[in-house]
C-alpha cells in the first residue's frame, strides 16, 4: 500500500506533538527515555500507529 503524501504530513505533525508532550508534560526523571519512532496514518485518517521506543 503506498502512503499519501496527506497522510505523511499528518503523521509527520502528529510525531512532533506526541514528541513535544513527551518533553514537556509526561516524561519525568524517573520514567527513563521514550521516543516516537514512527507514526503511521490509514489511508482515512481516521487512525494513527505510534511505534515507541523505550530505554531505562
Amino acid at each position: 500500500m503506498n502512503t499519501t503524501l496527506r497522510q505523511k504530513k499528518v503523521a509527520s505533525l502528529i510525531k512532533a506533538e506526541l514528541s513535544r508532550l513527551l518533553i514537556e508534560g509526561i516524561q519525568d526523571s524517573t520514567s527513563g527515555l521514550i521516543t516516537v519512532t514512527r507514526v503511521e496514518m490509514t489511508p482515512d485518517l481516521k487512525t494513527a500507529h505510534v511505534y515507541l521506543s523505550t530505554f531505562g
